[in-house]
Parts: C-alpha cells; sequence; structure tokens
C-alpha cells in the first residue's frame, strides 16, 4: 500500500516499485488483508488532513500514518467486509462505464450525421459564430457592494458549474440579487456557456446549456444561438471543435478565449430539420444519462454509508 499527502491518497501498488518523497509504504501482517487495510485507510481523510502540515504543500509525516488506528476483525470477517464493498465498487465501475459509452455514442452519432466539423468533408454551408447568435462575456459586480449578493435571487455561473460530459450547469453556490443582476450578465434558458479563462488550456470551450436563467461571470462566454441553429447542435459542435477552440484562446499563466475571437470562429451549418433530428436523439440519450446518473448516486451514497458503518466506529 502507498500512501502520500496531502489528503492521505491509498493506493495498492501492483508491481514492485521504488517509492519517493511524498510517498509511504505499508506492507500488513498476516493478520490483515491488503484490501481490507485499504478500505480502511481511504476512509482515513478527516484523520489525515488533521494532522497535515504546510501552507502551500501540504504534507502528512510517516508517523502520522503509523499511528492511524483501524479495526482489526477477523480474517474471515475482513474477506465478507471487503467482498461487499469490492461488489458495490464494481457496479459504480460498470455505472461510470455507461455513462462513458453514452458520451461515446452522442458523438458518434454526431460524426454519423454532420461528419468532421474541420474538415467539413459533407460542404456544410460556413458561418462564424457571431452570425449565428449573440456572443457576451459575464462579469462579477462589485464585491464592495454586499447588497449585489444574496441567497434568492439569480444564480451565479462559474466555470465550476460547467462539468465535464454534462450537458446542463451544475447548481450555483453564490447568488447575484436583483440588483446585483442588473450589473451583471445574465442569460436565459436555451443559451450556451464556454468557459474562455482558464489556468488549464483544456479547461478552454468546456461548455453546458441552460436550462434556467442565470448570471455568470467573466471566466465565460454566452452564446444565444438565433433561429438558424439548434442549440443542442451547437452544444455538440463547440466540443468536437475543442481543439480548434484551444488555439484560439491566448498563452500565459491563463488561458484566454476573447469574445472578438470567439466570435470569428467559424462553424459549419447543417440544414436546421438535420440538427432538430439529431437534437431529439440526443435528449433520448440524455434521459437514459440521467437515469445512470441517479443510480449511480443511489450506489455511491449507499457504499459511503457501508464504509462508514464498517470503519467509523
Amino acid at each position: 500500500l502507498c500512501v502520500r499527502a496531502p489528503v492521505g491518497v491509498v493506493n495498492i501498488t501492483s508491481r514492485k516499485i521504488c517509492i519517493g518523497r511524498g510517498l509511504c509504504a505499508i506492507k500488513p501482517n498476516e493478520k490483515l488483508l491488503l484490501d481490507f487495510v485499504y478500505y480502511a485507510l481511504t476512509q482515513k481523510k478527516d484523520y489525515f488532513d488533521k494532522y497535515s502540515t504546510g501552507s502551500t504543500f501540504k504534507a502528512i509525516s510517516s508517523k502520522v500514518v503509523v499511528n492511524a488506528k483501524i479495526l482489526t476483525p477477523p480474517l474471515s470477517d475482513q474477506q465478507t467486509i471487503v467482498a461487499e464493498l469490492d461488489k458495490l465498487n464494481e457496479v459504480i465501475a460498470l455505472k461510470r462505464k455507461q455513462l462513458a459509452d453514452l458520451d461515446s455514442l452522442a458523438q458518434s452519432l454526431f460524426y454519423e450525421m454532420f461528419g468532421d466539423p474541420v474538415v467539413n468533408e459533407k460542404g456544410w454551408e460556413v458561418k462564424k459564430l457571431r452570425d449565428i447568435g449573440k456572443v457576451v462575456t459575464g462579469n462579477t459586480p462589485s464585491r464592495f457592494i454586499p447588497e449585489y449578493y444574496n441567497k434568492n435571487y439569480i444564480e451565479w455561473i462559474k466555470t465550476d458549474n460547467i462539468e465535464k460530459n454534462s450537458i446542463r450547469p451544475s447548481k450555483a453556490k453564490e447568488y447575484l440579487s436583483e440588483e446585483g443582476a442588473k450589473h451583471g450578465r445574465v442569460v436565459n434558458k436555451g443559451s450556451l456557456l464556454v468557459a474562455c479563462i482558464a489556468g488549464s488550456l483544456e479547461s478552454i470551450g468546456k461548455s453546458c446549456i441552460t436550462d434556467r436563467s442565470v448570471a455568470f461571470n467573466q471566466q465565460i462566454n454566452a452564446i444565444t444561438p438565433d433561429e438558424s441553429i439548434n442549440v443542442v447542435f451547437l452544444y455538440s459542435l463547440i466540443a468536437s471543435m475543442k481543439k480548434v477552440i484551444e488555439e484560439k484562446a491566448s498563452t500565459g499563466m491563463k488561458h484566454i478565449l476573447t469574445k472578438s475571437a470567439m466570435e470569428e470562429i467559424e462553424i459549419f451549418l447543417p440544414p436546421l430539420s438535420l440538427q432538430q433530428s439529431f437534437s431529439a436523439k440526443i435528449a433520448k440519450i440524455e434521459a437514459e444519462k440521467q437515469r445512470v446518473k441517479a443510480s449511480l448516486k443511489d450506489l455511491e451514497t449507499l457504499l459511503a454509508s457501508r464504509m462508514q458503518y464498517w470503519f467509523d466506529n
């Protein structure tokens, strides 16, 4: 077993390795199953956090790991516990694979119907983003005016709310007040939010479709499409053009895709009827994803509950 700082991440080595600074290796004795110790230590996050030191780089000493206390039931009980937790993790892994397969299906469907958006081998009409809708960059209303922020008027979306492979933004932690919204940027349902400022280049271009009115900060460009383009089609198109979008971003400590640079990006525009047909198929895939996500959430809750039952007493 290897444990590393800052949060006591635990892994089981599958081969002989040489460990460096920042890792602590554990070899359980004959009274403990390796997999049982693994599960027990993954449940010690609060303990490892409590004894971590340092400001910029958090660390825990090997002494902290050695002094971690875990239950030591008989081997037969350990085997029962490990078998139960392994089974839950196995089913969770299958659910996650289902989600990945559904995302791959949506991507394959896009290429099958429309072709490669960079090559445009089907010869679709080409337009710039500024010609198919309105592009707006978000902002941050003055923090010096507390009245601009509250918990009950409109969500203030940040890039953290644009989650990988999720077509909708997650629930915001911060809200703007009615007065704050007047000084912010707000879009209605059916707009595309695209990350335009990020420390990591791979975060540039990640997007989602609003299913409610939201405000958003300056790290996001919003596209409100006109009647010539279906927003679900646009979402999939932007995802398939991510490398092109990344190339348009400036380099430096932060990568920035400006509003003007985004407006100049060229996209192809198949017939609206074909876009709508694609959107209807994606709706079915998204419905199935929601069903799988709900099941996955239940399984993860159950796993957390069983981990707590076995190791938090």
